[in-house]
């Protein structure tokens, strides 16, 4: 695919160093408005009630914003830049032996800060767990006290650490598993692939797969087609799109699901046609509550393993906060895994009910603190309302071109939609909403429940959005909607452009045209965890490259953004004074390189709370004293 050309003011060293006045840091006291309120007195909740339109009161403020929102920025600049050396003089001075110095100071850097006032520096100055400084070498190394730790960055790119808005984690299922080339395979090669791993599994070990669409919706994909090719053992094929998934007569007899077996709330069996035969198909939630079933069985040392694991792959690549939909497990269940864990990034544990909404209970067992141990935060309910595209069950109001007449489907009815939006408000609220049809009957909802007043505080999130068509953004943004977008889901170009109609494709997928409605946006994997590969995404837009963002929007979507988006932007997100130092120093100039080169980068040095939880070892240390020239 064609490279987008950067915009003005992205390549490398084109605001590097620069902090808004020259030759100064902006310190802790400095600023009042990007102090978070911890430091300003009380206990931050998570809660606040935000600033209309998203971070702050001025467009460039609003979470993903990059250049479209800058004018506002720029206007009286000269006049900013010289009260806040007056300020910055002022609070040095006052501060005096007040406040005790820096113990760590990362020079030499580019850093991309993601705080619209000063979005540039070259040096962060940081104590205990926060950012004390921000800005020029020689202002920040002001900030030193006896026995600082320098290390010289050598003018490697320096950004918040990333903020996966949107993952799944959790225990692997169980099983030999089941290699097929590519994502789309056939069905015979599905078969062929089943053979061969039953025949290297242990006696009466279980196997699992991921596969596509074009396997599972062969009508020769059944359960009688698994068993034969199993051998009558237990069998879990998934598709990639975690929505769909076929399953062999030994699971479904393990997990009681019969031929009487009701369809769950929000989910559904398949039968064979004709028949009430069940063909071992289940979608939506009937998939996911039998999958979270099989996971709750992984041994406690096996599921530790497996976070600790996923650890270690997020902090490479500079991940510090992951936002997990916590579909795996029980809240109660995943809470006491992470415990047992002992993580060393932040957590926040999302609910995922397997109820219908209008339930009372939602099912998730006994109530959890908020921040059950320092790191896991748990906030959030989470609830999918349609299913995608790659199925044809993303609900929509025009009908799809591919299969002809259908409209997509919805996972709950309309009372039960509004159901959950109504809990929405004793915590925060996420909805899985893809077609355009579900997002307006989201946004009636919330009309109906209060309006704008109500809702913009709250900051209603809607994962995914692909359908959050031009006549309805005007809407959301009123109603302080965010949006959490997956960069990698704009790579089935192909798949949209058989689902729907030209005129329904052109204005699916938007992206920075959110941005420059005034929407907030997050950014999440919701697949492969690497975000540098999700920016080249976002950056390029397979799909309508026309919506692709710059580079500097995308990383303030993935750190400043995804902080919004649960309501810690007072706490992290930015590279500012009085935030939590939670950075990612990088293997290359995101900025700058190629786009096809963006996937490649990694984290060099991953801090999370001002402590080293990720070291490759190429960042020089030095003493008090000792020279970085």
């Amino acid at each position: 695919m064609p490279a987008q050309p950067l915009r003005a003011g992205v390549r490398a060293g084109a605001r590097c160093g620069r902090s808004g006045a020259a030759g100064r840091a902006v310190v802790a006291g400095d600023r009042g408005d990007r102090v978070p309120q911890r430091a300003r007195g009380g206990v931050h909740d998570g809660r606040g009630v935000p600033r209309a339109p998203g971070l702050g009161d001025r467009p460039g403020d609003v979470p993903g914003a990059g250049k479209d929102a800058e004018g506002e920025q720029g206007r009286g600049a000269g006049v900013k830049a010289g009260l806040l050396a007056a300020l910055a003089t002022l609070a040095v001075a006052a501060r005096g032996s007040a406040a005790p110095p820096a113990d760590l100071l990362l020079l030499n850097g580019k850093v991309f800060t993601a705080d619209p006032a000063h979005p540039w520096a070259e040096a962060i100055a940081i104590r205990g767990e926060r950012i004390v400084a921000v800005g020029e070498r020689a202002a920040v190394e002001r900030e030193a006290g006896r026995g600082v730790r320098r290390l010289d960055l050598g003018g490697r790119v320096v950004i918040p650490g990333i903020n996966d808005a949107h993952a799944h984690v959790g225990p692997e299922l169980p099983g030999t598993p089941i290699a097929v080339k590519g994502m789309e395979p056939s069905f015979d090669d599905v078969l062929a692939a089943v053979r061969e791993a039953a025949a290297a599994a242990p006696a009466g070990g279980s196997l699992k797969g991921e596969v596509g669409w074009t396997a599972l919706s062969d009508p020769r994909a059944t359960r009688a087609a698994l068993d034969e090719a199993a051998g009558g053992r237990p069998v879990v094929l998934e598709c990639w799109t975690g929505h769909d998934g076929l399953v062999s007569s030994a699971v479904l007899r393990a997990a009681g699901i019969g031929e009487e077996s009701w369809n769950p709330p929000g989910g559904f069996y398949g039968h064979l046609t004709g028949t009430r035969t069940l063909s071992g198909a289940l979608h939506e939630y009937a998939l996911w509550r039998l999958t979270r079933r099989l996971r709750s069985e992984v041994p406690a040392e096996q599921a530790v393993r497996d976070v600790h694991a996923f650890e270690q792959q997020a902090l490479r690549f500079g991940i510090t906060s992951v936002q997990d939909m916590s579909n795996a497990l029980r809240r109660d269940a995943f809470v006491r895994l992470l415990a047992q864990a002992r993580p060393i990034l932040r957590w926040r544990v999302i609910t995922f009910p397997m109820v219908e909404p209008s339930q009372p209970d939602l099912d998730e067992g006994p109530e959890v603190p908020a921040h059950p141990t320092p790191l896991v935060t748990v906030s959030g309910t989470k609830w999918i309302l349609d299913g995608t595209p790659v199925e044809a069950r993303a609900l929509m109001r025009d009908a799809y071109a591919d299969p002809a007449g259908r409209y997509g489907q919805g996972n709950f009815r309309p009372e039960a939609v509004l159901a959950a939006i109504r809990r929405g408000g004793a915590d925060p609220l996420l909805l899985h909403a893809v077609g355009d049809r579900i997002i307006a009957q989201v946004i009636a909802s919330m009309q109906q429940l209060g309006g704008e007043a109500t809702w913009r505080p709250r900051r209603l999130r809607i994962e995914h959005g692909d359908g959050l068509m031009p006549d309805l953004v005007d809407s959301a943004r009123r109603l302080g909607i965010v949006v959490v977008q997956n960069p990698s889901h704009f790579t089935i170009g192909d798949v949209l452009s058989r689902r729907y109609k030209p005129e329904v494709r052109a204005r699916f997928q938007p992206l920075r045209s959110l941005i420059a409605a005034g929407i907030p946006l997050a950014l999440g994997s919701d697949g492969p965890v690497n975000p540098y590969l999700n920016l080249m995404f976002a950056t390029t837009h397979p799909a309508r490259p026309d919506e692709a963002i710059d580079r500097e929007q995308a990383v303030a979507a993935y750190t400043r953004g995804s902080a919004y988006a649960e309501f810690a932007e007072g706490e992290k997100g930015t590279l500012a004074p009085g935030m939590l130092a939670d950075l990612a120093v990088l293997s290359q100039d995101v900025f700058a390189v190629p786009p096809g080169d963006l996937p490649k980068t990694e984290s060099v040095l991953t801090l999370v709370g001002g402590k080293v939880v990720y070291d490759a070892g190429v960042i020089s240390s030095h003493a008090k004293g000792a020279s970085l020239d």
